[in-house]
């Protein structure tokens, strides 16, 4: 019998879904994660308090998403690892003021 299930397996689309969940595992997201750093207006370098995987952060200013590569960018901040954890922020206009809420979504290793 076949079934919207079994003919997603037999034309191809099931299994690459499958296997971005499988890579990918949503238990790994971590949501508004705050990240450590002097809020004072003229400050741009954070760091998260995990290790993340590049490109998949986000990060939000006072609940506006900021835009990763042209706002802000992933880095590691050294210390014998190559793991990302290290955020800086591209423009000054950005530097978050003491009070403003800067939160990350990421997944982690």
């Amino acid at each position: 019998m076949l079934n919207a299930f079994n003919g997603l397996i037999r034309i191809g689309i099931l299994m690459p879904i499958l296997e971005i969940g499988r890579r990918f595992n949503v238990n790994k997201m971590k949501y508004g994660i705050g990240l450590l750093g002097v809020k004072d207006g003229v400050n741009v370098v954070f760091d998260t308090p995990d290790h993340f995987i590049p490109h998949t952060i986000c990060l939000f200013l006072n609940g506006q998403r900021l835009t990763q590569n042209e706002d802000y960018v992933g880095s590691y901040s050294g210390g014998g690892t190559t793991y990302y954890d290290r955020i800086t922020i591209l423009s000054a206009e950005y530097a978050p003021q003491p009070g403003d809420l800067l939160v990350a979504d990421y997944m982690v290793y």
